[in-house]
């Protein structure tokens, strides 16, 4: 079976994990955060995942494409769980490298998305199980506009389709059919 990637994406607290759960049976899901924090405490440069976005840009560079080359040698329909921009206060990282992007064999780019405002709701929720920065909604929206502006970049550059699925609250169930669509249209011929 040839390798097929549909990358799905969108701000932490946008609920692309928890779509993820509900509509991606069948498919192997990685996230490369999990990998880059793996390698990290490997190597003793973390201790837990949090930890990653403290860490100096060179060294996170390095932690993610050893993510990606591990990445690169998993086969199968694959969904790729990750975020287009990491906000690293007072800047923002790229976490979709174009040398990598490049050599995969990418079908299609999701974005999940919420409004501002249920965004800061669910990471204050998650500030309970995990720390979380603190952010403003402003943030939000010049981080969500970035990352559109990438992935419009990459959909034309690789030629595959961008679906962006709004994950608003009250609309759970409807997001969920929409990522299982895409993820289906993702992986058919």
């Amino acid at each position: 079976m040839p390798t097929k990637i549909a990358i799905v994406a969108g701000l932490s607290g946008a609920g692309k994990t928890t779509l993820l759960t509900m509509a991606s049976k069948g498919y192997k899901t990685i996230n490369i955060g999990d990998i880059m924090e793996n390698e990290g405490i490997r190597m003793g440069l973390v201790r837990d995942r949090d930890e990653l976005k403290r860490l100096p840009h060179g060294t996170s560079d390095m932690l993610r494409h050893r993510a990606y080359m591990k990445f690169a040698k998993i086969t199968g329909n694959i969904i790729l769980d990750t975020h287009t921009t990491i906000e690293k206060e007072p800047r923002l990282e790229p976490a979709l490298p174009h040398t990598f992007i490049n050599n995969l064999k990418i079908r299609s780019l999701i974005y999940v998305n919420a409004q501002s405002k249920e965004i800061l709701a669910r990471r204050e929720k998650d500030r309970k199980f995990r720390p979380r920065e603190v952010q403003d909604a402003s943030s939000f929206d010049l981080q969500r506009m970035i990352d559109l502006a990438i992935l419009g970049y990459l959909s034309t550059h690789l030629n595959v389709p961008l679906y962006v699925i709004n994950n608003n609250d009250g609309r759970k169930a409807e997001a969920a059919t929409e990522m299982a669509q895409a993820l289906k249209e993702s992986f058919s011929n």
